[in-house]
């Protein structure tokens, strides 16, 4: 017993609870690619590639523009960054972003958007912050989650 510390159901059940908590597949999907391991079925194969790309995309996502952050931090200028094409960018990604989560989409459709908004605001702060000044900057972080929180209210802004 000493050195049989997991049995396979064991191990079937930690994958289960990871695969239904981050929703790659159907309970039906898991019981036939996994537990039967019929990889024959293409319709739960298709589904459950399509999530995981979809999640891998949202985690390489999250790094995107760190090199530039670090950039701009690290090297105290903005110097040749535009405010203005970074605020666009930033409302196109916003915008995005809300309609997919308003409209009930799962994360991995639209959890890019989060991260790289969250890194296009913190570009443009910075620019802001380096060309402007603190308060244009500070001023600039109220207003912009302000205007995401408002977008997220379903009250103000019914899709």
């Amino acid at each position: 017993m000493a050195g049989n510390l997991l049995r396979e159901n064991d191990v079937i059940e930690i994958l289960r609870d990871g695969v239904f908590k981050l929703k790659l597949m159907t309970p039906k999907c898991f019981e036939d690619l996994v537990v039967k391991g019929n990889l024959n079925n293409l319709v739960c194969m298709k589904a459950f590639l399509s999530k995981v790309l979809g999640l891998g995309i949202v985690v390489g996502s999250s790094l995107v523009k760190l090199p530039q952050v670090l950039k701009i931090m690290f090297g105290g200028s903005a110097e040749g960054i535009s405010f203005l094409s970074v605020f666009l960018e930033l409302v196109a990604i916003t915008l995005s972003g809300v309609y997919s989560f308003s409209s009930g989409f799962p994360f991995s459709a639209y959890g890019e958007s989060v991260f790289l908004a969250v890194q296009t605001a913190l570009i443009a702060m910075l620019v802001l912050w380096f060309s402007t000044g603190k308060l244009q900057s500070l001023a600039f972080v109220f207003l912009y989650s302000g205007s995401v929180y408002l977008a997220l209210d379903p009250k103000l802004c019914p899709v």
